[in-house]
């Protein structure tokens, strides 16, 4: 089961408002409003993909701030969401890969972006590098060996 979604919790698409933290305005303030309707919303995400497939070993994949990658050439801070998001998986027993580090190693090494110039999906390239980071990330879980997945119920298969 694959699914792809792309939110970045709260920063309504835009890149430079998803890297950045909400302003700290004091107890009950807007950013505590934000963070914990962000908390509501991932739990009932996540209890939703639980009861959907309650016996299939889950992984959320999370992107990273390439944009701050390609400007510095630096190992970029995680998105604001990516502790909070991993945070919460952990209560749900679902794994969870930070693409941050892979894609920081890759660009180090390689100096090719990993999404198209005319928008930010991820090229060809880009999904070879998250595929990978999948793959290793499978194979450290014990969910992926000699090529093949393993650890599905059979209703799941």
């Amino acid at each position: 089961l694959f699914y792809n979604s792309n939110f970045d919790l709260g920063g309504q698409g835009n890149v430079e408002q998803a890297r950045q933290a909400p302003e700290a305005d004091g107890p009950g303030g807007a950013a505590e409003e934000t963070v914990a309707l962000l908390e509501t919303a991932v739990h009932q995400v996540l209890t939703e993909i639980r009861d959907l497939v309650p016996h299939t070993p889950i992984l959320i994949v999370f992107d990273a701030d390439r944009a701050a990658l390609y400007e510095t050439g630096t190992t970029p801070d995680r998105l604001r969401n990516s502790p909070l998001l991993e945070r919460i998986c952990g209560e749900y027993g679902i794994r969870f890969l930070d693409l941050t580090v892979a894609f920081a190693q890759e660009y180090r090494v390689r100096g090719l972006k990993f999404n198209f110039d005319d928008n930010y999906h991820w090229n060809p390239y880009g999904v070879g590098v998250v595929t990978s980071s999948i793959v290793e990330k499978l194979e450290i879980e014990k969910l992926f060996r000699e090529g093949r997945l393993v650890g599905f119920s059979a209703a799941a298969e």
